[in-house]
């Protein structure tokens, strides 16, 4: 980097230069480079300037005694030793923390340079002069770098070559031949080649075209080298050179013109060639061009230049041939070309028609006995002159008014043209008609009616409508344009109408004021009677139409009270056909008046339609002072020219009625919650009639909210008497209010008195308000009273009274009283704004009682809201038992009763207990005998009554409970023991399986008259019976004993020995005093299955099983699981899995889950659920059986989208659960036999083996054969012998065929060619394809026009299918067709067939030959007839010595015939010298069709010249 160190002072800017040096190939790719830059100051005296200091600055200064006389060099400077030295660096301070760093990233590569290029000479043909050729080749740079070069010639020709003046056609006896390249005269000649581009870069592994135009502009065998200089090219590799060679021949002239090369296709049919008569050009070669002629008349101009680079001048002349129109002449007919000069050719065409002009010249230089046709072609277009527009609609215009419109004439070209409106298109409108309401003017006016417009201009045109009459009016204005073929239109539309408007006003007196003249008087009446009658008002209630000027109406409101009104009506109806404006406007003092004197309805301005009317509605409502309406006038302008003008005359006046004040204002007053009685604040008004005559009646109209009402009912005031009414302000929301009271005077004037208040909040709060929650904690009942004081202050704008409230409780005590809470101050209390008083709270219970939470609420301004929460609680303990006394009832000898007992702990504190053993007795006993009670629980003890003798009244009282820090509970047992009478001892033996219920039924006979109540007591887990037995007096009852045993007495499956039977004992005790005891005995055999499952699922979906097991014992199992699959079911493709223990709640239920999941479709699968208790061995069974159905299609949703013929592919992948070493066996025969698809353009391919692998993975290809019009639905199966059948859902969209293919033939009208359309074909079985093509004439079919197919079998690639097409054209230019190929038969369907665009261009018919005839023989040439049908064909050479057999020929369609050539040298030619002819092949019957042309030769060795441009 350099300079790497440096100052910059303020405002100044630093160029950096890094460099980048590698020795060998490197890549660097944003290697960062670190620039620190700190904030200086310089030390004092430093001469800072605007001169930055950078390292290596090196400066000329004076040079020191020491440097001059140390040898150091030193130069004059102003005659003053001087040294340049290097400048040292300013001293400076950096200032502190003023160090920043910034990288600047850098990527750079290096490589060595080289160059490929393919091309190392170039030889070009031999080319005329001021003709060019070019070529192009491609330099690549396969390097990391990139390559700049620069291309240079260098002339390799030592010398003059000979072969510089072997191309040149003329001899020194003619002045023609070749300069001297080195002759001083001409100077050298310059370099024919260039070089595109001639310098640049190529970019790293990349290429360029180079593009080499060989230019000759002299005769000269041209040798030069082109070589590139590439500055980074290594040294070693040689640099790029390409040797150009090139040859230039002389013509002996050049025509400079450029060709017209489509105005052939264009031609013509019926025109006549160069020999005057209709038919194609005879000529073999023809320069044609083409001139367009904008309009008729317009001298048009066409110039070129013949070159001369002959030595010699010659002369020239252009010969008129066959019939040239008129239209075309030449003006330079004959002169003379100077040798190396160019000659100008000037011809004109001035078409006086519209139509086609042609004309044949021919171009001979006598001298060198050459010549060339030329055809010269005009046409004529229509000009670019039009108007802008071509239609001027006026629309409706009131008669006599004046509207213009502006069209433009616009000239596009390059002429000027000259144009006039035909008089005779206006049709006598630009006349002036008299009596017309036009004011002297003509309907229509055009300006100007003619003049010139310029080239590439416009010019503007106004056309004036001034409608005298209601008519609608059309004109077709013509304009014609010289030279111009067709006339410009200009449609111009307009319709004039008048206005018919009739104003109207009701219920208005109103009188007319006319001139003098207007008051005509009557037979006997005098002019000043006439007249006094004429201003006489209209009765009331009447319309009276209203008269334009010099009319002026009057309007009469009379006199009103303020704030009454009065209503004037006025209608504006417009009775004609067309819409019209009407505009009312007043005068200043009208309109000062404002909203006293409104306009109501329609607007002041508008638009009436045809047939309809424009209502108004005057109101004069005087307010606030009295109004006189003298002088205010109105005026309506119709139409803008008719105007009606109206004057106003009434009074206001005001009544007297005195309000005692008109505002008030209540100032913050609190608001009223919902649902709360108002708070009201209420006000006075007095209002006075001051009338001394009149009576005025009083309303108020304000309707009452519940923020303001007005006690005003309505009332008539006599002179003299007031009325005072009340207003009450009772604010709902924290707003201003600002409220205006409207009293009405009379009905019509109203007073208005301002109200205002505002709303303001009840703001009672704790002064901090962390008091919101005062918790007093846990305090003892009966200990010392725990006291809060809380502060409360007003935070209203205005003085507060409250109250506390204690939430009543019941029996009307307050919820803080029962819980021994009081509050001070207990009254009202009253708080100015922003003072604070103190509440106290005292706690003192009496008694325990749990915790608590309760509000104490504050009730101020209507409101009631909580102010504070108190927490507390009282503690003790508080346990106590159930019940003190426990019955136990007749209990027989050798057996017992157990009840339960409870003891509640409802303390806070959690109780330790102990039964005292030595008073339980000898019959009682009880468990737990100690523990703990937590506060809140419950212990419940199980009291068993055991009599161990024979006692009628057993009885134990005082059994003692001890309870730690609490007085001792004291409990009593009674009951009763009595033998067993041996009559009613009974035994039941039973029998049956584990967890599966059997019964037995016992009697119970009652022999007295009462009925009897008995209660059975049953020992032994494993019998259950009713809790009760009712037997009816002097009856029995059926009371039945359930056995359900909960384990097994017999031997486990898993082995072991037999377990004792199952006992226990069903006691009855009889009201009698005997009992009934019967003993149980059970045995217990291997439980049965709980449930047989029977579940549908589909093969290869996962389906749940749910077994519902329920505990039999009352305690908490934990079970373990084991599965077994059922005989006959295949463990690889069928699975029943679920967790391998189950916890079980006591008593309770638990739905437990197998997972099942077969792979295979078939008969039942079978599987056993045992779980088994590992402590005890009792277990549970289940069996589940489940039929496997067809497998559904897979979740997957397979879409497969291709065009026809194309093929989409799509992968799908199994997982494979066998074991590894298992096979996998593809059922089916065949390849592909072990997959199916209900479509036929499906296939499945196996990508791998599956064996082995965790997953096996298919590709499903689609090929339709044709397009769908919506997407079909298909079934895909895989069947697998070890997995089943595997389904998929296929999506198949088949769209159009992609573009057409094409072949492109080309043949001259002659020849012919063949080319082949190659497709494969996806049908499996034979199909036969139709071949057509729409034009036969030019394509034929080679091989038919049907195709049979063997059919491609099983193969998916299809059988290749060749259609050969073979293009004979019979006319010039370019054929489009389409070969259409389709299957037929079965296969045939819209869209599947094969479309082939075919574009053939036919050339002009190309010369054949040279055809060598020997001297006095005869050569047979073929000819071929290129039509569909017969033809004749004429035969005809240009040479006397060549002659054909016969002149005229039948060929049949399409074959070929020879013509026999015959060759005889005329006696005068000299020898050596070469005879040429050709020979002309024409059809008669197709005079548009070029002849076709054999050149026949004799070979003689000669030299001639060639003129540039001609066809020899």
């Amino acid at each position: 980097v350099s300079p790497f160190r440096g100052h910059l002072l303020p405002g100044q800017s630093l160029s950096v230069t890094a460099s980048f040096l590698a020795t060998e190939k490197a890549s660097l790719d944003q290697v960062p480079v670190t620039l620190t830059t700190w904030r200086i100051k310089y030390k004092p005296g430093h001469p800072r300037g605007d001169v930055k200091w950078v390292h290596g600055l090196r400066a000329t200064r004076p040079a020191t005694e020491e440097e001059v006389n140390g040898g150091v060099p030193t130069f004059l400077r102003g005659g003053i030793p001087s040294v340049e030295a290097e400048v040292a660096e300013p001293e400076h301070e950096v200032a502190g923390g003023s160090e920043a760093k910034q990288d600047l990233l850098c990527t750079a590569k290096a490589d060595a340079a080289r160059y490929e290029c393919e091309t190392t000479n170039i030889h070009f043909a031999t080319t005329a002069m001021f003709q060019a050729r070019t070529y192009t080749f491609e330099v690549k740079n396969p390097s990391g770098t990139s390559l700049p070069f620069r291309f240079g010639f260098e002339d390799k020709a030592k010398k003059p070559s000979s072969a510089n003046f072997a191309l040149t056609r003329a001899v020194t006896a003619n002045g023609l031949g070749s300069r001297d390249p080195m002759d001083p005269k001409h100077g050298p000649i310059p370099c024919p080649f260039s070089v595109e581009p001639a310098e640049g870069t190529i970019p790293a592994e990349s290429s360029c075209q180079c593009t080499v135009r060989f230019a000759p502009e002299e005769v000269e065998d041209f040798c030069y080298l082109l070589a590139a200089r590439m500055p980074t090219l290594p040294p070693d590799q040689e640099p790029l050179q390409v040797l150009l060679r090139g040859k230039a021949a002389r013509p002996v002239a050049h025509v400079d013109l450029v060709d017209s090369p489509d105005y052939m296709s264009r031609r013509p049919l019926g025109a006549k060639n160069e020999k005057g008569v209709p038919g194609p050009i005879e000529a073999s070669s023809c320069r044609v061009t083409e001139l367009t002629s904008r309009g008729t008349r317009v001298r048009n101009t066409k110039r070129f230049c013949v070159h001369n680079p002959t030595a010699t001048s010659y002369d020239f002349t252009w010969e008129a041939c066959g019939e040239p129109d008129p239209s075309w002449r030449c003006l330079t007919p004959k002169g003379v070309v100077l040798s190396g000069k160019k000659g100008e050719m000037i011809f004109e065409y001035t078409p006086d028609s519209v139509g086609h002009a042609e004309a044949f010249f021919k171009f001979k230089i006598p001298a060198h006995g050459l010549e060339e046709l030329f055809l010269f072609g005009g046409s004529v277009a229509e000009p670019e002159v039009s108007l802008d527009r071509a239609r001027v609609d006026f629309h409706a215009l009131m008669l006599g008014t004046v509207a213009t419109e502006r069209v433009h004439l616009e000239n596009k070209e390059h002429l000027p043209f000259s144009f006039t409106f035909d008089r005779m298109s206006l049709g006598g409108a630009d006349t002036i008609k008299g009596g017309a309401a036009g004011g002297g003017r003509p309907l229509l006016e055009i300006s100007p009616m003619s003049g010139m417009v310029q080239p590439n201009s416009r010019v503007a045109v106004d056309v004036t409508f001034c409608p005298g009459e209601e008519v609608f009016q059309n004109f077709n204005l013509v304009c014609n344009v010289r030279r111009k073929p067709l006339a410009l239109g200009l449609n111009v539309k307009g319709e004039g109408y008048a206005v018919h408007a009739r104003l109207t006003a009701s219920d208005v007196p109103t009188q007319a004021v006319q001139p003098p003249k207007a008051a005509t008087p009557a037979e006997g009446q005098t002019p000043a009677a006439a007249a006094a009658a004429a201003a006489h008002s209209s009765p009331a209630g009447e319309e009276l139409e209203l008269a334009p000027l010099p009319a002026v109406n009057y309007v009469d409101f009379g006199s009103i009270y303020l704030n009454e009104a009065r209503s004037k009506g006025m209608c504006v109806a417009n009775q004609g056909r067309f819409n019209f404006d009407y505009l009312w406007t007043r005068n200043a003092k009208a309109a000062a008046l404002g909203p006293m004197l409104e306009v109501r309805g329609a607007q002041l301005g508008g638009t009436v339609r045809k047939g309809g009317e424009v209502k108004t509605s005057w109101v004069f409502r005087p307010v606030n002072s009295e109004v006189d309406l003298e002088g205010c006038e109105f005026t309506c302008t119709v139409a803008g020219k008719f105007e009606y003008v109206v004057r106003l005359r009434g009074k206001g006046l005001k009544p007297a009625l005195h309000f005692g004040f008109s505002h008030h204002d209540f100032g913050p007053c609190f608001t009223t919650p919902p649902g709360a009685p108002p708070v009201e604040e209420e006000t006075v008004l007095r209002i006075t009639n001051q009338d001394p005559s009149k009576n005025l009646s009083l309303d108020c109209t304000f309707e009452d909210s519940r923020v303001l009402s007005v006690e005003c009912p309505p009332r008539v005031l006599e002179p003299g008497s007031s009325v005072e009414v009340a207003l009450k302000f009772t604010p709902r929301d924290l707003v201003d209010y600002d409220f205006s009271v409207p009293f009405l005077v009379n009905g019509s004037t109203t007073v208005k008195v301002g109200v205002k208040g505002s709303g303001i909040p009840a703001r009672l709060e704790l002064a901090n308000p962390s008091h919101a929650l005062v918790a007093f904690g846990a305090v003892g009942e009966g200990g010392d009273d725990a006291v809060r004081t809380v502060k409360v202050v007003n935070r209203s704008k205005r003085a507060l009274a409250f109250e506390l409230v204690d939430p009543p409780y019941l029996g009307g005590q307050g919820k803080l009283e029962a819980r021994d809470v009081s509050v001070h101050p207990a009254g009202l209390t009253t708080l100015q704004p922003r003072e604070s008083a103190a509440v106290e709270l005292r706690f003192a219970p009496a008694k325990r009682f749990g915790a608590f939470s309760e509000d104490l609420m504050a009730k101020f301004a209507g409101y009631e809201r909580k102010l504070l929460t108190v927490t507390g609680s009282a503690t003790g303990m508080s346990v106590a038992l159930e019940q003190d006394t426990l019955p136990f009832g007749t209990v027989c000898a050798g057996s017992q009763m157990t009840k339960p007992l409870v003891l509640a702990n409802n303390g806070d504190l959690p109780a330790q207990f102990r039964w005292h053993s030595p008073s339980l007795g000898p019959h009682f006993s009880l468990s737990p005998l100690e523990g703990r009670v937590l506060p809140g629980n419950e212990q419940t003890f199980q009291v068993t009554f055991a009599p161990t003798r024979e006692d009628p009244d057993v009885r134990q009282e005082g059994m003692r409970l001890f309870v730690d820090g609490a007085a001792p509970l004291l409990l009593t047992c009674l009951g009763s023991c009595v033998p067993h009478p041996e009559e009613a001892k009974s035994e039941l033996i039973f029998a049956g399986k584990a967890r599966r219920s059997s019964a037995q039924t016992i009697t119970v006979a009652n022999p007295t008259a009462k009925p009897w109540f008995l209660t059975p007591v049953l020992t032994g887990d494993h019998w259950k019976c009713a809790g009760s037995c009712e037997v009816p007096a002097n009856g029995s009852t059926a009371f039945e004993v359930t056995y359900f045993p909960l384990e097994m007495t017999a031997a486990l499956p898993t082995g072991g020995n037999e377990k004792p039977p199952l006992e226990g004992t069903l006691f009855f005790a009889l009201p009698t005093g005997s009992a009934l005891l019967y003993n149980l005995r059970g045995t217990a055999e291997a439980p049965d299955a709980e449930a047989t499952v029977q579940v549908e699922c589909a093969a290869k979906k996962i389906t749940p099983v749910s077994l519902g097991l329920r505990n039999w014992l009352p305690t908490p199992q934990r079970l373990e699981v084991a599965i077994e699959l059922g005989e006959g079911v295949d463990p690889s493709s069928t699975t029943v899995a679920g967790t391998p223990t189950v916890d079980l709640p006591g008593g309770g239920t638990f739905d437990y889950v197998v997972k099942l999941k077969a792979l295979k479709h078939g008969g039942p699968c079978r599987a056993k659920v045992t779980l088994t208790n590992p402590r005890t061995g009792e277990f549970l069974l289940y069996h589940v059986e489940a039929t496997v159905g067809e497998p559904g299609a897979h979740e997957e949703k397979v879409r497969l989208e291709a065009a026809c013929r194309q093929v989409a592919r799509h992968l799908i992948t199994i997982d494979n659960p066998l074991p590894p070493g298992a096979p996998v066996t593809f059922e089916g025969g065949g390849e592909d036999g072990w997959w199916s698809c209900s479509d036929p353009c499906v296939r499945v391919v196996r990508l791998g083996e599956m064996a082995g692998n965790k997953e096996g993975t298919f590709q499903v290809e689609y090929r339709p054969l044709k397009p769908l019009a919506s997407p079909a639905q298909a079934d895909l199966e895989f069947r697998i012998a070890e997995l089943g059948t595997y389904k998929y859902s296929l999506t198949l969209v088949a769209l159009p065929p992609a573009p057409d293919p094409s072949l492109r033939f080309e043949s001259p009208l002659g020849g012919a060619q063949t080319e082949t359309f190659t497709f494969r074909s996806f049908y499996r079985g034979p199909t036969t394809y139709a071949c057509s093509v729409g034009q036969p004439a030019y394509f034929t079919l080679v091989e038919g026009e049907t195709k049979a197919v063997g059919g491609c079998g099983a193969e998916w690639g299809g059988e290749e299918v060749k259609v050969t097409v073979r293009f004979e054209p019979e006319a010039l230019g370019a054929i489009e067709d389409t070969l259409v190929v389709s299957p037929t038969g079965d296969a045939e369907a819209p869209g599947a067939e094969h479309r082939v665009r075919l574009t053939g261009v036919c050339r002009r018919p190309q010369p054949q030959g040279p055809f060598d005839v020997p001297p006095g023989g005869q050569r047979d040439i073929p000819v071929r007839n290129v039509f569909a049908v017969d033809r004749e064909y004429v035969f005809r050479v240009d040479h006397p010595a060549f002659s054909v057999g016969s002149p005229m020929a039948t060929i049949k369609a399409k074959e070929s015939i020879n013509c026999q050539v015959k060759y005889a040298p005329e006696a005068d030619h000299p020898p050596g010298q070469a005879v040429t002819a050709k020979l002309f092949v024409s059809c008669p019957q197709a005079p548009d069709m070029p002849p076709w042309v054999f050149y026949l030769t004799e070979q003689v060795n000669s030299a001639g010249g060639l003129l540039s441009g001609f066809v020899p």
